[in-house]
């Protein structure tokens, strides 16, 4: 017997037998649209063990449930109640509420989330805006386990607020034991070193507030606050910075801010363990700058890396009072010959790298340009959530609206090609430049409905987002035809689509949100109205119902290759040995089979094929001619899994191959 020699491309793949389901859902009900408030119910963040069990943070008003557990103790006291409550949260990997801690405050000033992390998978650590106990009747906070009324405050430092808000850190063990607490609260120094908590016409009533906050391999706490959060302007120079305190004046640091510093102007600080020092701080913007007052600006996430606790921010700034046609320059402080570009812009975003030192390393922000002679045309940009691969490098994820569409979007070489619609960059880590760009394809517009706590998990060559959208989703040669709704988006790094399932949820106000992904685990969370169907679950329309769901795809295990033409396979039999060679592989719909040398057995013009799943079950297929020596199987309602084929040739030789088929049908 003759054989032909043949120079093949192969991959090998050694994979475990895929499957996808949705492993559970949970939703939180609370009472709808409670007040007026629109944002209820609602898991800001979350983090996962090496065990598999969730821990979340959310936010929640009176009447919240899971599976029957009511999560706040106590309903408010009174028809005029504005508050919303903070809980955190542990589930098991099957779904199970293992304990809770409620944050709750009846009257005055919310209790709001800020954010929650797992440090060293044996602390969650979490932080939140508390107010203490007013001077109202009958008001309350219950902190934790504990109901502390009006004059029953003792475990808060009351010398250091004054009826008012301050940032409480918190961590727990794994089983929910509180380890650690501490309160940070801020005084207003004077120029002349005179301390001021409050007064009528310098010192605002906020306290000490955060945007975001991370915690380091080290155990350092990073925040990220407004630098003035709790003053007026000082005009007249009389402002000379700010004292920190740390649990009521258990300690202190003074903090100088130069003068004429907006009091929308950002600070880094850098905490060693347990706040009992600052190790660096930082101005995000040089104190000088014209017009930064007229803009409102907003820190959405903070990050530290762990190869070498490198910290990247996302800031956000809306225009404001500014005239969106002005021409705005920002100067980064330690990046003085930095630009953000603001013409025409009513919101745009920058991402800022620092060293663990707090000097600023790079800057990233879109470049755009009029292709017209319209220079009237408004358009924004805004960067929505962060995350770092496991190679350090830096992900975004953001939204871009022209009101024309007459703007070309650029990241270095790359043009940005949606209008109305969403986008994500994957970064150098050293350099910051674009490396790589993916875009969701619509015939209307797909945007993350909110600014905050949107999340982006990247992993094994996948970047995966929750989006809300309009129309059309387009997804390699597929068309997703839904007026409106709401899914999980999937790419690879390098911006090709892979996969999108959708929740058929229809309301304008959901907001997805969280997104987490560990092994073959992709836990997902956020707000519904419109109902939804994830598997055999289905939520109902027309409530605000925050959910967190498992969804589990052993897919995710392996790195994604991605391949021009993945609709069919090409399989040639090289004749001698049991050998086959497949390319490309993995594939969606067919397979193709090309006989090089020797004959497949026939039995009634079609060959004889096994094809064999990797649970064992085994069945006989047929194989279609398709030419001379060359046969087709279609394996388009097969199920996205790893197969088995195995042919036998006129010698009795079996030859086997190993196939991975990905899913064709990207709805759910």
């Amino acid at each position: 017997m003759k054989s032909t020699a043949l120079l093949v491309f192969c991959m090998l793949f050694s994979l475990p037998s895929f499957s996808q389901h949705f492993d559970w859902v949970k939703s939180y009900i609370g009472e709808s649209n409670y007040n007026g408030l629109t944002d209820l119910n609602t898991i800001i963040g979350g983090a996962v063990d090496n065990e598999g069990n969730l821990y979340i943070l959310g936010e929640f008003t009176k009447g919240a449930q899971i599976d029957s557990t009511d999560l706040l103790p106590f309903s408010p006291y009174g028809p005029d109640n504005k508050t919303k409550s903070v809980v955190i949260a542990k589930l098991s990997p099957a779904g199970q509420l293992m304990w809770h801690k409620p944050i709750h405050t009846n009257y005055g000033s919310p209790t709001n989330g800020i954010g929650i992390q797992l440090v060293g998978d044996t602390s969650i650590v979490c932080m939140v805006m508390l107010s203490r106990p007013g001077v109202r009747y009958r008001n309350y906070t219950y902190f934790l386990d504990t109901l502390y009324l009006e004059t029953n405050d003792f475990a808060f430092p009351t010398d250091s607020v004054n009826g008012a808000w301050f940032l409480t850190y918190l961590e727990f063990d794994l089983d929910g034991h509180l380890k650690d607490k501490h309160f940070l609260s801020a005084a207003c120094i004077y120029s002349d070193r005179t301390i001021m908590m409050a007064d009528s016409c310098h010192y605002r009533d906020w306290g000490f507030n955060s945007d975001a906050f991370s915690v380091d391999e080290d155990g350092n706490i990073i925040l990220a606050h407004p630098v003035i959060s709790g003053t007026n302007l000082f005009d007249d120079s009389t402002f000379w910075g700010y004292r920190l305190l740390i649990n009521g004046g258990e300690r202190h640091f003074d903090v100088h801010v130069p003068a004429f510093t907006s009091y929308n102007n950002y600070q880094i600080i850098k905490f060693s363990p347990r706040f009992t020092n600052i190790l660096h701080q930082q101005l995000i913007f040089e104190p000088n700058i014209p017009n930064l007052n007229g803009v409102d600006t907003y820190i959405t996430s903070l990050m530290s890396s762990g190869k070498d606790n490198s910290i990247y921010l996302l800031l956000s700034m809306n225009a404001g009072t500014v005239a969106v046609l002005d021409s705005v320059d920002f100067r980064i402080t330690g990046m003085p010959d930095i630009h953000i570009q603001t013409e025409n812009s009513l919101d745009y975003s920058v991402i800022l790298k620092y060293d663990n030192v707090l000097n600023p390393q790079w800057l990233f922000q879109l470049d755009y340009e009029n292709t017209s002679n319209n220079h009237d045309s408004w358009n924004d940009y805004l960067i929505n959530a962060l995350s770092i691969d496991e190679n350090g490098d830096v992900y975004c994820l953001g939204r871009i609206w022209s009101l024309y569409q007459e703007q070309i979007y650029r990241a270095d070489t790359f043009n940005i090609n949606v209008r109305n619609g969403i986008f994500f960059a994957r970064l150098d880590k050293n350099t910051g430049r674009a490396l790589a760009i993916g875009e969701i394809r619509s015939s209307s517009t797909t945007v993350p409905q909110l600014l905050e706590h949107i999340e982006i998990a990247t992993n094994n060559n996948l970047v995966i987002a929750q989006i809300s959208y309009q129309q059309n989703i387009r997804i390699q040669d597929s068309v997703i035809t839904n007026s409106r709704s709401t899914g999980f988006f999937v790419w690879d790094k390098d911006g090709h689509e892979v996969q999108f399932i959708d929740y058929n949820s229809p309301s304008p106000t959901n907001d997805p949100r969280g997104v987490i992904l560990r092994d073959s685990i992709l836990y997902l969370s956020g707000r519904m109205n419109g109902g939804g169907t994830f598997g055999n679950y289905t939520l109902p329309a027309g409530e605000d119902r925050a959910y967190v769901l498992k969804y589990v795809d052993t897919f995710f295990t392996k790195p994604y290759v991605h391949t021009d033409d993945p609709g069919e396979v090409n399989i040639t039999l090289v004749g001698r040995g049991n050998a086959f060679v497949a390319y490309p592989n993995p594939f969606r719909q067919s397979v193709k089979i090309r006989v090089e040398s020797g004959e497949l057995k026939v039995e009634n013009g079609v060959a004889t094929a096994w094809l064999t799943d990797l649970t064992g079950r085994r069945e006989q297929v047929h194989l279609t001619p398709d030419g001379p020596g060359q046969y087709a199987l279609d394996l388009t309602s097969r199920p996205q899994a790893t197969y088995l084929l195995t042919l036998t040739t006129a010698d009795g030789k079996q030859h086997t191959v190993r196939l991975l088929k990905q899913s064709d049908i990207f709805t759910r």
